[in-house]
C-alpha cells in the first residue's frame, strides 16, 4: 500500500508585536549605531502563560504552582552586557516562569524581551529600566482570564551579575568596602567562617533593608551638595564621596532602579561557578607558565616547545578538555604577554565551566612532569584539592532542589574549600568567591 505523503511549508508564524529601541528610548541621543527591539511584558507574559498552560493539558505536572494557587506565575527577569565585536557592545534581557521547575536552566524556556548593541550601562539601558519597572507594577496589579483560569504574575528573581546589579540596585561596584549586592559584609569582616548570614538577631550579615537604602541616598546627596560648594576637582571629589558611603556602613549612591524589586536579587550560581573556575585556571596557567623554563627568546606561542608544561597544557586544553576558545585565548594572552605582564583576563562561560568540573583533574595530568621539586607536586596535588572541593560545591549549589544535608555538607566543602585556596592563591588581594557572597563560603541561615 502506497504512503500519501504530503508537503507542508510553514509560511509564517506570529511572534507578537516587538518595538524599536531607537523610537522608544534614543530618539534623542545622536547616534546612529544604536538598534535593537524589545518586548511590551503586558502583552507578551499572558501570551506565554497560555502557551505553557496548553503544554500541561498534555503534560500533566509540567507547571509547579510551589503551593500557590494554579495560575500563579513566579517570574524571573535578568539581563546581561557582553562585547559584541571590535568596538561595540550588545546586551540583552530575559525572562523565565520558575514554574517550569528545572527546564528554568534550559535556554529553550528563557525568552528574549530586550536586545540590542548597547553598553549595559548605558542610557538606552537605564530608560528601558524605568520603562519596564512601570510595566512590572502594572502586571502585578492585574488579574488575567486565559482559558478560564485566573492567572498572576509576580516576580520574585533578579539573576543578574554583580555588574548588572549594582546599576540595579544604584549601588557602588563590588570593589567599595561593602562589596555585595546581597548582604552588609566587607573586606574587613568576609573571611570569618563562623559568620551567618540571614534576617536572624544572630546572624552575623543581614541583607539590604531598602528603607535604609534611601535614607544612604538622602545622605548622599547632600554630602554631594556640600562638596559642590568646595573648590575640588571631579577626580578629587569622587575618593570622598566612596569614603562617606562606606562610613555610612553601604554601598549605596543612587535609588535602585528597579526600586523595591531590588529585594529579590540573589545569588545566581552560575556566574558564581564562573568565576570560581576562572579563579582556579588562572593559578593553574601561571604554574604552567613557571614550570616552562621559557627563555627572553619566544615572543610569540609559536615559539613555545609542544612538550613544555605551557604547550601540553594548551594542547590538552583544545583536544582533551575541548575548550578550543580558551586554548585559543591563552595562546593570543601569551603572544601580547609573553606570560610576563599580569594574569589571563578571560571570563568564563557556564560551558566552560562544566568542562572543567569534568575535566579538570585530566587537565591536572598534563602540568605535572618528571623532575618536578617537592614543591611543584605538593602544588600540583593542592590543585587538586581545590578542584574536587569547587567540583562538588558547584553540583550542590546548581541543584534545583536542596535538602538539608546538602546545606550541611556545603558548609563543610566550603570551609575546606577556602583554606585550601588560600594556601594556592595567596597572590590574590581578594578571593573570587567573594564576587558573589554569600553563597558557598559561609553558614546560611536563610536558604537559597
Amino acid at each position: 500500500m502506497g504512503v500519501n505523503r504530503r508537503q507542508y511549508t510553514l509560511q509564517k508564524i506570529d511572534i507578537g508585536k516587538v518595538y524599536s529601541i531607537q523610537e522608544q528610548f534614543s530618539s534623542d541621543i545622536d547616534d546612529e549605531n544604536v538598534n535593537g527591539c524589545f518586548r511590551d511584558l503586558r502583552k507578551y507574559l499572558p501570551r506565554l502563560a497560555k502557551f505553557y498552560l496548553n503544554m500541561q493539558t498534555t503534560r500533566k505536572g509540567a507547571l509547579k504552582w510551589f503551593g500557590k494557587t494554579e495560575g500563579t506565575f513566579l517570574v524571573a527577569f535578568g539581563g546581561d552586557g557582553c562585547p559584541f565585536g571590535k568596538n561595540e557592545s550588545a546586551c540583552s534581557f530575559l525572562i523565565s516562569f520558575l514554574n517550569i521547575g528545572k527546564r528554568v536552566a534550559s535556554s529553550s524556556d528563557n525568552f528574549i524581551v530586550f536586545g540590542g548593541n548597547v553598553e549595559e550601562t548605558s542610557l538606552v539601558v537605564k530608560r528601558y529600566i524605568n520603562f519596564v519597572c512601570k510595566q512590572i507594577v502594572d502586571l502585578e496589579g492585574r488579574i488575567f482570564e486565559i482559558d478560564g483560569l485566573h492567572v498572576t504574575f509576580h516576580f520574585e528573581e533578579l539573576p543578574n551579575d554583580m555588574k548588572m546589579l549594582a546599576m540595579l540596585g544604584g549601588e557602588l561596584s563590588n570593589s567599595a568596602t561593602y562589596f555585595s549586592s546581597f548582604a552588609n559584609v566587607t573586606t574587613k569582616d568576609c573571611t570569618d567562617l563562623k559568620g551567618t548570614f540571614g534576617s536572624g538577631t544572630l546572624c552575623k550579615w543581614k541583607p539590604w533593608a531598602y528603607g535604609n537604602r534611601i535614607k544612604v541616598v538622602k545622605a548622599v546627596d547632600s554630602f554631594k551638595a556640600s562638596l559642590d560648594a568646595k573648590p575640588l576637582s571631579a577626580k578629587q571629589k569622587r575618593p570622598k564621596v566612596t569614603e562617606f558611603i562606606a562610613h555610612q556602613k553601604s554601598r549605596q549612591e543612587f535609588i535602585p532602579l528597579v526600586g523595591k524589586l531590588i529585594d529579590k536579587a540573589h545569588v545566581e550560581p552560575l556566574h558564581l561557578k564562573n568565576n570560581a573556575w576562572g579563579y582556579f585556571f588562572k593559578v593553574f596557567l601561571k604554574e604552567a607558565v613557571g614550570k616552562s623554563n621559557l627563555s627572553t627568546t619566544c615572543k610569540t606561542f609559536a615559539e613555545v616547545p609542544q612538550d613544555s608544561c605551557l604547550g601540553r597544557v594548551v594542547t590538552a586544553l583544545k583536544c582533551e578538555v575541548k575548550a578550543g576558545r580558551l586554548a585559543k585565548k591563552v595562546r593570543k594572552w601569551f603572544d601580547e604577554t609573553q606570560g610576563r605582564q599580569g594574569d589571563l583576563q578571560y571570563r568564563f562561560t557556564g560551558k566552560e565551566s562544566r568542562l572543567f568540573c569534568h575535566n579538570f583533574a585530566r587537565l591536572l595530568t598534563f602540568l605535572g612532569q618528571e623532575g618536578d621539586s617537592q614543591k611543584q607536586r605538593q602544588t600540583v596535588l593542592a590543585l587538586a584539592y581545590v578542584g574536587l572541593r569547587l567540583r562538588d560545591l558547584c553540583s550542590i549549589i546548581n541543584r534545583f532542589e536542596v535538602e538539608e544535608t546538602h546545606l550541611e555538607q556545603l558548609q563543610s566543602l566550603a570551609q575546606e574549600y577556602y583554606r585550601a585556596q588560600c594556601t594556592t592563591v595567596t597572590h590574590l588581594s581578594k578571593p573570587h568567591y567573594l564576587d558573589h557572597w554569600p553563597c558557598c563560603t559561609h553558614s546560611c541561615q536563610s536558604g537559597f
